[in-house]
């Protein structure tokens, strides 16, 4: 069986009626959509993390009244990477707040980017309250403000990118099987719907991309053209529906509960 090298109607039915193939398959895109969003925006996969080269230690995890803790920012040999980041989240009984800085510059250094969360804390106008922050070198003295004990956990991470679907989209494709025999069309017309089956009982196709289209059949017509009487078709409607997909980016640094795990940081 042979596939049409120029899907145009008039060459495949006068490769057909030349004999240059007995048989020939076209494939129709209708270049239309329809919109079957069922649902809100949903995360399709899970997140992939870009590794990072900032690290970040603190040599407590509480802070009593009025005492301190250290943290200390380090890079792996080779220097940071665009968009390595630290942060800490601290937590005054059960409320939590968080604060990052983020590596944008060339030349970036753990002393430089130390100064910019330090800066960052005693610039909130909430998490400064809670506690203050002084950058010598690497190092960041971090002094509790309250009365009460605060809970300190500082992270180090990249951005994420994590596949979002916000939307579905169905599209028409007409399929069409050419011979020049009524015995032919039967054949080879049975081996297409068989593949049809196959691939609405899996489900549908998967993309290059990893997400999946869903193949419907929406209905079959054999049919004999009245113009070419030595022809012999038959059509296959078929309906295909896949997500549109965009990329999320998201910090790998902590989420306000203070996880590592990807989150928005604030």
């Amino acid at each position: 069986m042979d596939v049409a090298a120029d899907g145009t109607v008039s060459n495949i039915a006068q490769g057909i009626q030349q004999k240059q193939y007995d048989v020939a398959i076209s494939i129709f895109d209708g270049q239309w959509s329809r919109d079957k969003t069922r649902w809100p925006s949903f995360v399709a996969a899970q997140p992939k993390v870009v590794p990072t080269n900032a690290t970040i230690g603190q040599s407590a995890v509480v802070i009593p009244p009025g005492g301190d803790l250290i943290c200390y920012i380090g890079q792996q040999p080779e220097g940071f990477v665009a968009n390595d980041a630290v942060g800490i989240t601290v937590w005054n009984g059960n409320n939590s707040l968080g604060k990052s800085a983020t590596v944008i510059l060339p030349g970036e250094t753990p002393a430089t980017l130390a100064a910019k969360l330090a800066d960052g804390i005693n610039a909130d106008e909430n998490l400064g309250t809670w506690i203050s922050a002084l950058a010598t070198n690497e190092y960041i003295i971090i002094k509790n403000l309250l009365a009460s004990s605060l809970t300190l956990k500082a992270a180090a991470g990249n951005i994420a990118t994590q596949p979002v679907v916000v939307a579905n989209q169905e599209r028409c494709i007409l399929i069409s099987l050419w011979t020049r025999t009524e015995p032919q069309r039967e054949q080879y017309g049975q081996i297409i719907l068989q593949t049809l089956a196959q691939q609405m009982q899996n489900f549908g196709l998967q993309l290059p991309d990893g997400s999946w289209a869903r193949v419907k059949m929406n209905r079959d017509m054999p049919t004999k053209d009245t113009h070419l009487p030595d022809i012999y078709r038959w059509l296959f409607y078929i309906d295909v529906e896949a997500s549109v997909i965009l990329d999320d980016t998201l910090w790998s640094v902590l989420a306000i509960d203070g996880s590592e795990s990807v989150g928005v940081v604030s």
